[in-house]
């Protein structure tokens, strides 16, 4: 109990520290940013709207996507430390917190802080016009989050085919082994870690359906998202995964909870929006549903 208790504090720390990490590479990356030590970019920027893309949205996608694949790594240290003994307690609950990281991460803090220091006089001068302000940023945080639909279906699942985090460690491991038994381990195959499979494409889920009102467009990158995970995930797991353990469907329950759960997002933005243009109907309506979310 004790152990349980440190490791979760530990992970409140971790996630102020990633979330405060997020909110300073949000400010560095940006084109405003980086005036002070390029004065010309801003410039360049406005004469070539293929830079302005990659620094407003790619640069700031990659490096967000770099500091969250470490995450997954620390949290599986801390399940262990907390003493969780089988595999699956340790991947279950894992897939629960780096899932709840990304939504944190990703969805919520990195979008603020953009919306935060686009706007950051205005709410200095007049803090009345916070809620409206959000209201007309947030979704202008769309193209962001196409981006990043776009750079895990085209970068991140064609690079997994190349297997290059598992078979460099294995030719290195080759070169120290010393007896049968070492080598035949740097010959195993990797085995199946649904903590860290199954929470990218839950985020994608859920940043469809929050922006599915405001940028339609974002359900065909889904889609697109989709397809190339379960074919590059399908291959995966039939020819190169080896199994640890059977799950029988343990985790099915709780994923389509997460994911049914995290819907609020969509709920407070759409009763935000009405709320701004006066649709007190509208908002009426949709109060219910977001009681019947968070009961969920």
């Amino acid at each position: 109990m004790v152990r349980g208790a440190v490791a979760l504090a530990t992970y409140a720390l971790m996630l102020v520290y990633w979330l405060t990490m997020a909110f300073l590479v949000s400010t560095l990356v940006s084109i405003d940013s980086l005036k002070g030590y390029f004065p010309r970019l801003p410039e360049l920027a406005d004469r070539n709207k293929w830079l302005r893309g990659l620094f407003q949205y790619t640069t700031p996608t990659f490096v967000l996507s770099v500091m969250n694949s470490m995450v997954p790594y620390f949290l599986t240290w801390m399940a262990q430390a907390s003493g969780l003994q089988s595999r699956s307690m340790i991947q279950g609950s894992v897939l629960r917190r780096y899932f709840g990281f990304l939504i944190a991460n990703v969805l919520l803090i990195f979008t603020v802080s953009r919306t935060v220091l686009t706007d950051y006089e205005k709410w200095v001068e007049n803090p009345a016009l916070i809620p409206k302000l959000f209201a007309t940023n947030l979704p202008k945080a769309a193209p962001f989050f196409m981006d990043y639909i776009i750079l895990y279906a085209l970068g991140y699942y064609p690079l997994q085919l190349l297997q290059f985090g598992s078979i460099m460690p294995a030719m290195l491991r080759r070169l120290v082994c010393h007896t049968p038994r070492q080598f035949a381990d740097s010959l195993r195959p990797n085995s199946i870690d649904w903590a860290y499979i199954l929470p990218q494409p839950m985020l994608v889920f859920v940043i469809a359906a929050t922006y599915s009102s405001l940028a339609p467009l974002i359900f065909v990158l889904a889609a697109v998202y989709y397809v190339i995970a379960y074919v590059v995930t399908k291959y995966l797991v039939y020819y190169v995964y080896a199994r640890q353990f059977e799950t029988a469907g343990e985790f099915i329950i709780p994923v389509l909870k997460l994911l049914t759960g995290s819907l609020w997002h969509y709920y407070c933005l759409i009763i935000g929006l009405c709320a701004l243009n006066g649709a007190i109907g509208y908002v009426i309506l949709l109060f219910p549903l977001l009681w019947v979310n968070c009961k969920e």
